[in-house]
């Protein structure tokens, strides 16, 4: 499914739920998420970083799992 943009870069459908949240709080939430997507995605470093650290942390869940499975 292709996502709409506009000039530049922004997810339409993120933009609208960002603006038009249930409240201050989430609407602000979004804005933020909105704004740290686009920033990684202009940026192939901070993306890289990111595609770094949430494979570090699926790493760690996954031997916090090993952990606990291991026999006492």
């Amino acid at each position: 499914m292709q996502q709409s943009t506009d000039w530049i870069g922004v997810d339409m459908g993120k933009l609208w739920k960002a603006i038009f949240g249930k409240n201050t709080g989430e609407r602000e939430a979004r804005v933020d998420d909105l704004l740290r997507e686009h920033h990684a995605a202009s940026d192939p470093q901070i993306a890289a970083v990111k595609q770094q650290a949430n494979a570090a942390q699926r790493l760690v869940n996954q031997l916090q799992r090993d952990v606990t499975q291991w026999p006492r």
